[in-house]
C-alpha cells in the first residue's frame, strides 16, 4: 500500500517480461511447438471410471517413486537417545515464520496436485514421467515439517544414509536392468541392441541405394539407438512428426530418401499404440520388410514373437535434387 512496494511490484513485473520474451518468441517462431507435442502425446479416457483408474495407477507410481526417500527420511529422523542427547545440548533455533512455510508446502505440492487435477478434470491419462517435477522440493518439505537442530549426530547419519541409498539405488537399476534381466530373459532397454540395430538399418539401406542415410524416421528410442551407433551424422524425424522435428524440412523426405521404422515387440520398447504419420510414410515405402533382433528371449507363449520385431520401409532418394536438412 505504499509507493515503494508498487514500484518493486513493477520493476519484478518487468524482469519477469524480460526473462519471458526470449520463450514467447520462441514459441510464436515454432508455431507453439510443445503444446502440440502436449497435445499429441495425450490419450482421452472413456469416462470418470477411467480417469479415477489412471490418477490411481499414476499415484502408486509417484509413491513407489518415493520410497527410497521416505526410508532414508526414516533412518535419518527415527528416534535415538545419542541424538536426543545432543539435541538437548544443540543451540536453540527459531521456527519458521507461518508465510515461509505457506511458500513451501505451496510449491513443493503445486506441480504434483496441478497434473493430477489436469488428468481427472480432462480425462486424460497421466504419465508416469509427468510426476518427477513433483519431488524437487521434497526434502525442503521434509526439513520444513519436522525440523530438528542441525546437530553433528544428526548431519553424519543423514550423509551416511544419503550414501548408502544412492549405492543401493545404483547398483541395483544396474544389476536389475543387465545381469538379472538376462538372467530372466526380461527385454529391458539396457539390453536393446542398439548396435545390432544401426548394422542392419546402414546394410538395409545400402541394398537399396548407393546414397549415404542421411534421414530415419521413427520413434525417439530406435532413431536415438541408431544415431548413438553410427559413424556419421543422422537426422531422425520423430513419430513421422515434422512439428516434432523442425531440424527437418518437409521436401527432406523426397530429397534425401528415408529409413522408416517400426518396434512392433510387444513388451519390449516399442509403443502401444498406432502412429498414423509413421504409418502413412511407411505406406509409401518402394521397399519393406523386417527385422528380427538379437533380444533377450522371456518365456513365449503361443502365438507370441520370441524376439524384438521391428518392420522397415524405405523411401529412395529422387536424386535431383540436393539433400537439405536443418
Amino acid at each position: 500500500h505504499t509507493r515503494r512496494s508498487v514500484s518493486g511490484l513493477l520493476v519484478a513485473v518487468a524482469v519477469f517480461a524480460a526473462v519471458l520474451l526470449p520463450n514467447w518468441l520462441w514459441l510464436r517462431a515454432t508455431n507453439f511447438l510443445p503444446f502440440r507435442y502436449a497435445q499429441e502425446v495425450t490419450r482421452e479416457l472413456p469416462g470418470t471410471l477411467a480417469a479415477l483408474q489412471a490418477l490411481a495407477d499414476f499415484s502408486i507410481t509417484q509413491a513407489l517413486r518415493l520410497l527410497p526417500f521416505s526410508i532414508g527420511l526414516w533412518l535419518v529422523l527415527r528416534p535415538s537417545g545419542r541424538v536426543n542427547a545432543d539435541s538437548a545440548a544443540a543451540r536453540t533455533f527459531a521456527t519458521l515464520d507461518f508465510r515461509d512455510r505457506l511458500f513451501v508446502w505451496t510449491a513443493a505440492w503445486t506441480p504434483i496436485v496441478l497434473v493430477m487435477c489436469i488428468g481427472l478434470f480432462t480425462r486424460t491419462a497421466l504419465q508416469a514421467r509427468w510426476g518427477a517435477n513433483g519431488f524437487l522440493l521434497a526434502g525442503l518439505f521434509a526439513m520444513t515439517v519436522w525440523r530438528r537442530p542441525e546437530t553433528p549426530v544428526l548431519l553424519r547419519r543423514c550423509v551416511q544414509v544419503v550414501v548408502i541409498m544412492q549405492v543401493l539405488l545404483c547398483l541395483g537399476q544396474t544389476l536389475g536392468k543387465t545381469v538379472l534381466a538376462e538372467r530372466y530373459s526380461r527385454r529391458t532397454r539396457a539390453n536393446f541392441p542398439g548396435a545390432e540395430l544401426a548394422s542392419q538399418a546402414h546394410r538395409t539401406w545400402a541394398a537399396h541405394t548407393d546414397l549415404p542415410l542421411r534421414l530415419v524416421v521413427s520413434d525417439i528410442w530406435l532413431g536415438g539407438n541408431i544415431v548413438a551407433n553410427s559413424p556419421k551424422r543422422l537426422a531422425v524425424l520423430i513419430d513421422g512428426h515434422f512439428f516434432k522435428s523442425p531440424w527437418v524440412n518437409e521436401a527432406a523426405v523426397e530429397q534425401c530418401g528415408a529409413l522408416i521404422l517400426d518396434d512392433t515387440t510387444e513388451d519390449g520398447a516399442g509403443h502401444a499404440e498406432p502412429r498414423a504419420a509413421l504409418d502413412a510414410l511407411m505406406q509409401r515405402a518402394r521397399f519393406r520388410g523386417e527385422w528380427v533382433l538379437p533380444w533377450a528371449r522371456p518365456p513365449v507363449e503361443p502365438g507370441t514373437p520370441d524376439r524384438g520385431v521391428v518392420r522397415w520401409g524405405i523411401i529412395l532418394p529422387s536424386g535431383s535434387e540436393t539433400c537439405e536438412l536443418h
